[in-house]
């Protein structure tokens, strides 16, 4: 919809004017013209065949007015409760929430959302964001044609609020709190292997309001279709920062195994976790206070050192939510075997043991034949992605080389009267990820 003539940051049409509208097909590159009056039918344009509308002139669901619709129809760009723009909480029922935008952490790793439990049908208590009903609304490019009757209905939309509301309302004045910074370790990454993020928030003099904030990180692809999150809260909440300041932290992520090989970019933004709301940031907004931070490369898995597991695995189990969110459950020892890279590398692994029994493991010892590399401590909570680094003298001259990751202590679920579990297996500790990452590998990267 093009308004000729005429901003949204100036315009606003009075009973009787006219206005000239373009409808332009998806790809065809061409549109059709005319003038019509408010109040007159916007059903009676000319339509031509085969005028598709192409993803790209929807960019956003309900909320947005993406690239197609430029005019005033962001909920920023209209006063609450006035002049028909409705506020969330007046429309929508007790177990929903308002859609705006990218929504916050679909599959991400970071909250707990399932309840404990170990049956092999059940999920369990876990630190990550698993997919709720509102996640499948996030604001994302349509993957279908839209024929042109579904254009025309938004057409008369797009007029009626146009009219009705003060376009001046639609620049967002207030002070940004921060300008945001995200850089990537390699800008090329594999599939199933971990990157490290760099996040640096550069504080203006804005006041930040209390209560708590979780960063969004959403990683789309070049099409802007949504392939997974890593929500996390920043190392200090945002009302403690202080103006000037430069809060900086390094989080790993590790990259999901998705059909898709090309260019990625990371979305991000701040969001207070009680109302939804989001702090404004001095970056380029992409609409509701969404930024794009940095972009890299996404290669296939087929570079990554191929792992076996051994003896002392469960089979893997995922979250019902999210079935990209996978684990395996060890028994006493676990073993997992690579071909010996044969040179220094790194031995990265995620893991935890969400389980609050007296016997559950506290920690797990990794070793390379009788010999131990490294002890890494296990409990409840975040599940965090520990490093070892492996000598090539460690890894030996074998072609294979064998690790086992023995815990210091088992329980059995069914065991466990608080955890009402009739689950009879002997579990040690939850692997969510087992990287190799051999030196000139990371450099090539």
């Amino acid at each position: 919809l093009g308004l000729f003539g005429a901003s949204c940051e100036s315009a606003c049409l009075a009973d009787g004017d006219q206005v000239a509208i373009r409808l332009s097909g998806g790809g065809g590159g061409h549109g059709h013209g005319g003038r019509l009056s408010l109040g007159e039918n916007p059903f009676n344009l000319p339509v031509g065949a085969g005028d598709d509308v192409h993803r790209d002139q929807f960019a956003r669901s309900a909320g947005g007015s993406g690239a197609g619709i430029g005019c005033c129809l962001d909920g920023a760009d209209v006063a609450p409760d006035k002049d028909r723009d409705i506020a969330g909480p007046d429309i929508l029922g007790p177990n929903q929430r308002d859609i705006r935008g990218f929504d916050h952490g679909v599959g991400g790793l970071d909250r707990a959302n399932k309840a404990a439990g170990f049956d092999h049908s059940q999920g369990v208590s876990l630190r990550f964001h698993l997919v709720e009903p509102h996640d499948i609304m996030v604001g994302l490019r349509m993957q279908r044609t839209v024929r042109k009757g579904g254009l025309l209905r938004s057409l008369s939309l797009a007029l009626t609020v146009c009219s009705a509301a003060s376009c001046a309302q639609g620049e967002d004045t207030s002070p940004a709190v921060a300008t945001a910074e995200v850089s990537v370790a390699r800008q090329r990454v594999a599939q199933g292997s971990p990157v490290e993020m760099t996040y640096r928030f550069d504080v203006a003099d804005a006041a930040i309001s209390s209560g708590k904030h979780r960063v969004f990180v959403h990683v789309v692809d070049a099409d802007e279709e949504l392939m997974w999150t890593d929500d996390h809260e920043p190392p200090t909440q945002p009302n403690g920062w202080q103006p000037g300041q430069k809060v900086e932290y390094r989080r790993t992520m590790f990259i999901p195994t998705y059909p898709y090989v090309g260019p990625a970019k990371v979305i991000l933004g701040i969001y207070d976790v009680d109302s939804n709301a989001r702090l404004k940031l001095g970056n380029l907004d992409r609409g509701d206070r969404s930024y794009q931070v940095t972009t890299f490369d996404l290669l296939a898995q087929t570079e990554n050192v191929y792992l076996i597991y051994k003896d002392g695995w469960h089979p893997a189990e995922v979250a019902p939510e999210n079935p990209a969110v996978e684990w395996k459950w060890t028994r006493k020892t676990a073993t997992i075997t690579f071909r010996n890279p044969k040179r220094p590398s790194m031995f990265i692994l995620q893991l935890d043991n969400p389980s609050q029994s007296t016997g559950a493991a506290t920690e797990v010892d990794v070793r390379i034949g009788d010999q131990s590399v490294g002890t890494i401590p296990v409990g409840p909570g975040d599940a965090p992605v520990r490093k070892l680094a492996l000598t090539a003298a460690q890894l030996g001259s074998n072609d294979m080389v064998e690790v086992k990751l023995v815990a210091n202590r088992t329980f059995v679920p069914a065991l466990e009267p608080a955890a009402k579990s009739n689950d009879t297996r002997e579990l040690g500790v939850r692997v969510f990820h087992v990287f190799v990452q051999p030196e000139e590998l990371a450099a090539k990267h």
